[in-house]
C-alpha cells in the first residue's frame, strides 16, 4: 500500500513538473517575441553590442564619425494636401527602403524624425575612418537610386508627387554612446560635426548629396565630386567648403551604358547590357515613338 502511494506521489509531482516546463517554454516564447519587437526599435549594431554585454550603462566617448542626415523636399506641404493612408503608404515605404538599405551598408540608423533620418558610422562598429565615409557615399548614392525607383512606383500607384531627397554628410569627432539617466538612455552622437551634416542637409538643392571638405578628402580617390564652393550654414561664423557628390568613378566610367531619371510626367531606366538582344529593336521602337510625343506636345507649347 505504502509502494502504491509513493508511486502515485511520484506521478503526480511529474505531471506537476510537465506543467511548470510547458509554461516556462511559454514564457520562454512570449519574451522572445517581446524582445524582437523591442528590438525593432534598436539599429542592428546597438543591438549586437547590447547581446554582448553584461550591463549597458550611461557613459560616451569620443569618435571620429561619418554622420548622414535626409529629408524629403515638399513633404511637410504634401501632409496637408493628401489623404492620410497615403501620406502614411509613402512615408512607410520611403522609411522602410531606406533603412533598409543603411542596414545592408551596416550603419548605426540613429532616429527617424518625420520625413527626417539621422545616421552615422563609426560605432559601435569601426572600419576604420577613410572606410566609414566611403561606404557611407556609397550608400546615399544607392539611396538616389532607391528613390528614383520608389517614385515610379509611387506613381503606378497614383500617387503622381515628385518628391526628391536631400542628403548631408559630414565627417569628425563627435561624442557618441548612451545619454540619459540608469532608467531611461537614449544612443546617439552629439556634437558640432553632428550639427554641420544637418546643416549640409538643409542646404542641398532636391535630389543632392552634399559632403564635407573632411568627408571629401577621404572619399575622392573612389568618388567624383564637384565643388559648391563655400556655403554659409547657420551656427557656424565661416563659409564651409562643400562638394556634390556625383557617383563612383567605377560607374560613371561605364555612364553611357545605364540612364536613371524621374520627373513629374516622367521615367526612364535604361540599363543596356541588361536589355536582351530579342527585345532591343521594341525598346528602340518605344524609345523612337516617345520622342515624337515629347516633340510633338513641345512644338504646341
Amino acid at each position: 500500500m505504502l509502494a502504491i502511494s509513493g508511486l502515485y506521489q511520484m506521478y503526480r509531482e511529474l505531471n506537476s513538473t510537465k506543467t511548470q516546463l510547458v509554461q516556462l517554454q511559454k514564457n520562454q516564447a512570449g519574451l522572445k517575441l517581446k524582445n524582437y519587437q523591442i528590438a525593432k526599435y534598436l539599429p542592428a549594431p546597438l543591438r549586437e553590442r547590447i547581446s554582448r554585454t553584461k550591463e549597458v550603462a550611461a557613459s560616451t566617448s569620443r569618435k571620429k564619425l561619418t554622420v548622414f542626415f535626409s529629408d524629403l523636399v515638399g513633404f511637410s506641404q504634401m501632409s496637408e494636401e493628401m489623404e492620410p493612408n497615403d501620406l502614411s503608404r509613402i512615408l512607410d515605404s520611403y522609411l522602410s527602403e531606406m533603412a533598409d538599405i543603411a542596414d545592408q551598408y551596416g550603419a548605426t540608423v540613429d532616429k527617424f524624425i518625420g520625413d527626417g533620418i539621422m545616421i552615422f558610422f563609426g560605432d559601435p562598429k569601426n572600419k576604420g575612418t577613410k572606410e566609414d565615409a566611403e561606404v557611407c557615399v556609397a550608400m546615399t548614392l544607392d539611396m538616389q537610386r532607391r528613390m528614383n525607383l520608389l517614385q515610379i512606383k509611387w506613381r503606378q500607384e497614383g500617387i503622381d508627387r515628385n518628391l526628391q531627397v536631400r542628403m548631408g554628410v559630414n565627417t569628425g569627432f563627435c561624442t557618441v554612446g548612451n545619454f540619459g539617466s540608469n532608467d531611461r538612455m537614449n544612443y546617439t552622437a552629439v556634437g558640432t560635426e553632428v550639427n554641420l551634416a544637418s546643416r549640409l542637409e538643409t542646404a542641398c538643392t532636391p535630389g543632392e548629396v552634399l559632403i564635407s571638405s573632411s568627408t571629401f578628402l577621404l572619399i575622392q580617390d573612389k568618388y567624383v565630386c564637384k565643388s559648391r564652393g563655400d556655403v554659409q550654414v547657420k551656427g557656424f561664423a565661416e563659409p564651409i567648403p562643400v562638394f556634390t557628390a556625383l557617383g563612383s568613378r567605377a560607374d560613371l566610367d561605364k555612364a553611357t551604358d545605364y540612364i536613371n531619371y524621374s520627373s513629374a510626367g516622367f521615367s526612364i531606366n535604361i540599363d543596356t547590357d541588361a536589355i536582351p538582344n530579342y527585345d532591343r529593336k521594341k525598346v528602340l521602337e518605344v524609345l523612337q515613338i516617345a520622342n515624337e510625343l515629347i516633340q510633338r506636345n513641345f512644338r504646341k507649347q
